[in-house]
């Protein structure tokens, strides 16, 4: 069926969904009684968040959210709805044991909750935290927030947002700035500029995120070099587990394969370059450098370089016009570019890539570029 044809079948049902629409600004229950167990005091809250949400009082919002604190509460007020945060209402949030509080926690008129900033799939939040007092760092995480700063952090991430986050840039190539400016609108769509600028510890901390996961994914977090032995410690990558690999995929005494036979053990890798996969000029930290140099797939910058120094310039004295041009060409073509584009060696067969394989260009393809790529590629 065409697209109009569809459309036609909808028609008919705009004004009832309409209508459907429009019932979630109002609640028959509020103003009404609390629905809480045993409650009787005025319902004036609201979640559209929770499925098919009861309206409530203050503290049984509260009691509802105890493991929910993300959520956005609607307050009925005057006569109209006003979104709150359920921490205004009292919800503090204990770390370190599921949500009850520590039984180190301090007492005393003094000791109250710690502010913490966050950011979550639906917004920003300002909690109440208290934190546990029992020895353990990791206590943010436990409960599925990402520090924004290593020591004493004073605002967070949710885990949930930065697995939702890892999908969208690599599905919708959006940037981080973007997406944390549609969460701003997420959490007050009218004065979205009200919230702390926290894009650039957002970038810091979906980068650690990312490697932290590719070690996890890679078995790395789990010391699985001990269980590998033959291959190069701190590996990230992917094996192609069809490419023969000695140790791994290979029967023992492989290599009395009679010379008629011996093509099976053999790998067939392939080199190419995308010169569209350019890094522009621009201010940028110089020291910056991978979480992980030479242990994925592309090389490592630091012995990278230092081998391109050492073989010096490759381009010969040009007579002819026509390489003149070219040359030229490619001036042109790579201005104010830092890399001008990648070069990779790969398992041809399957389509995996190797180890600290993947290289960046300078000016044009080199063949000592693509040298290093093969010689990373053959270590595996």
């Amino acid at each position: 069926q065409g697209i109009s044809t569809v459309m036609e079948k909808w028609k008919p049902h705009f004004k009832l969904l309409q209508n459907g629409i429009l019932s979630r600004e109002a609640d028959i229950g509020i103003p009404g009684i609390c629905r809480g167990a045993g409650c009787e005091k005025a319902a004036l809250y609201r979640c559209l968040e929770c499925t098919q949400g009861l309206p409530y009082c203050d503290s049984c919002i509260v009691t509802a959210h105890r493991h929910l604190p993300l959520h956005w509460v609607d307050k009925w007020d005057c006569g109209y709805f006003n979104r709150v945060e359920v921490s205004t209402l009292g919800l503090i949030v204990h770390l370190g044991h599921r949500g009850e509080p520590c039984p180190n926690i301090p007492t005393g008129a003094n000791f109250s909750p710690s502010n913490m900033a966050t950011l979550h799939v639906n917004g920003m939040h300002s909690l109440k935290i208290h934190w546990c007092h029992c020895v353990d760092p990791s206590q943010l995480i436990h409960a599925g927030f990402f520090p924004a700063t290593p020591e004493t952090p004073e605002s967070a991430f949710t885990i949930q947002l930065l697995e939702e986050f890892h999908l969208h840039a690599l599905t919708s190539k959006k940037s981080a700035y973007d997406f944390v400016r549609a969460l701003y609108r997420l959490g007050n769509n009218a004065f979205p500029d009200d919230a702390k600028e926290r894009s650039r510890e957002f970038n810091v901390a979906t980068r650690i995120w990312s490697y932290l996961v590719m070690e996890k994914r890679s078995g790395q977090a789990h010391e699985m070099d001990s269980l590998l032995p033959h291959r190069q410690p701190g590996s990230l990558v992917v094996h192609c587990p069809a490419c023969p690999e000695p140790g791994f995929n290979m029967p023992e005494g492989w290599k009395d394969t009679p010379p008629n036979l011996a093509y099976i053990h053999q790998i067939q890798l392939g080199a190419d370059g995308n010169f569209r996969l350019q890094k522009k000029t621009k201010q940028d930290d110089p020291n910056d450098r991978s979480l992980c140099p030479g242990r994925s797939y592309f090389a490592d910058e630091d012995v990278f370089n230092d081998y391109l120094a050492s073989v010096g310039d490759e381009n010969a004295p040009v007579t002819c016009t026509n390489l003149k041009a070219g040359n030229m060409q490619r001036a042109t073509k790579f201005k104010n570019c830092d890399v001008t584009g990648v070069g990779a060696i790969m398992c041809i067969r399957h389509g995996l890539f190797r180890r600290g394989a993947i290289v960046d260009f300078q000016k044009g393809e080199r063949f000592s570029h693509i040298d290093y790529a093969l010689s990373a590629a053959l270590r595996g």
